[in-house]
């Protein structure tokens, strides 16, 4: 599978091609802001690239292997996109929901009468017309509270919890008392 990244600390984007798995190991954990996962689809196409998986359990293996790397290295705001053949879209998502938060499955509603299906007699085909493409949107489990952690938010919320509403309690409490 190809990998392409855009780590965090890099202002002006920077393009890196390359073995997925390989070139995932080597970046720092929660360092990536986006990843966009366009692999192999698993015996989609005749290429060796996507046949290189004796069963679907050994390709739902390798994506496990793939979606532990991107919890890894994604962070704790970041979003992760998946591509998926239709075929194996549900099982890719469960390897997915097993690591992620699911958002959403997109649909990427493809224009019609274009690819290998555009000349095909559709009336003999043993499926519907494949026309959509599923694109799983997912981040990871506590974004939310990962990110308040990390970006100091919660201290600063904290801190003037202590400045702020110390004075407006004890002012509260003076009329309570007064009244």
């Amino acid at each position: 599978g190809m990998l392409t990244a855009v780590p965090t600390s890099v202002e002006v984007p920077t393009l890196h091609h390359g073995e997925c798995l390989a070139f995932m190991r080597g970046l720092p954990e929660r360092s990536v802001d986006l990843i966009f996962a366009d692999g192999p689809y698993y015996k989609v196409k005749g290429d060796a690239w996507d046949r290189q998986w004796a069963t679907a359990a050994d390709f739902l293996a390798w994506m496990g292997e793939l979606a532990d790397e991107c919890r890894r290295i994604l962070a704790p705001n970041g979003s992760l996109y998946v591509c998926a053949s239709p075929q194996m879209q549900a099982r890719v998502e469960c390897v997915i929901a097993d690591r992620f938060e699911i958002l959403n499955s997109i649909v990427w509603e493809k224009e019609r009468d274009r690819g290998k299906h555009a000349a095909a007699c559709k009336e003999v085909l043993r499926g519907y017309f494949p026309n959509t493409e599923r694109i799983i949107f997912a981040e990871q489990r506590g974004a939310d509270s990962m990110a308040m952690g990390e970006s100091g938010y919660e201290a600063q919320c904290e801190r003037l919890r202590g400045f702020v509403f110390k004075p407006l309690r004890a002012y509260m409490v003076g009329e309570m008392l007064r009244a």
